[in-house]
């Protein structure tokens, strides 16, 4: 069974994903895996570098530091990207082995890139948006940063009649993973 976990930026998606890792599942997580195609491939990473200018590329590496600079504060210069890495995104989640067993793929923009039809369950994690913001903020991140970043995404109000699990990341990590636990076991009844 493919799971996703999706939910806006820092709602505490990557503490749940730890969670069902611990628990002994493959965790796999769109982040990395656009990291990965951007050392990997040539030919994107020339693509990136001729749409949104060569100082994206850093000695052979694309600068997601200045690259989400760069699109976070212009709508079509994101939704260029977005075109790009979409359909790579949506490769690599195909080519996830899940027969016979349970996956879960943190994808933070899961609706938002049309994937839903790709998972048999979605999990959405929220939060308070002040307690996103803390988070946010600890990582180094400005406020306005964070709200270019979240203003390109849907509310959890709009994503969580599509879900099958809502979990609210406002509480303790025991309550979390608690909660992670529970999901779980009612993935495992209905797997079988």
């Amino acid at each position: 069974m493919l799971v996703g976990v999706t939910g806006n930026l820092a709602v505490g998606k990557s503490a749940l994903m730890h969670v069902f890792h611990r628990l002994g599942f493959k965790a796999y997580y769109a982040d990395e895996m656009v990291y990965r195609l951007y050392e990997e491939k040539e030919d994107l990473k020339q693509k990136i570098g001729k749409e949104f200018g060569s100082t994206v590329i850093n000695a052979g590496y694309v600068d997601n530091e200045l690259l989400a600079i760069i699109v976070f504060g212009d709508k079509k210069k994101l939704e260029k990207l977005n075109s790009i890495v979409h359909p790579l995104i949506k490769d690599e989640i195909k080519k996830i082995d899940h027969k016979e067993k349970t996956v879960f793929v943190e994808v933070p923009l899961l609706f938002e890139a049309g994937f839903e039809k790709m998972f048999e369950k979605i999990i959405l994690v929220d939060c308070s948006r002040e307690v996103a913001l803390s988070r946010a903020l600890e990582t180094g991140m400005t406020e306005g940063d964070f709200e270019k970043r979240v203003s390109v995404q849907w509310g959890a109000e709009k994503k969580k009649p599509k879900c099958d699990f809502v979990v609210d990341s406002n509480v303790s990590m025991h309550d979390l993973s608690k909660k992670a636990e529970e999901i779980a076991a009612k993935l495992k009844g209905e797997s079988k």
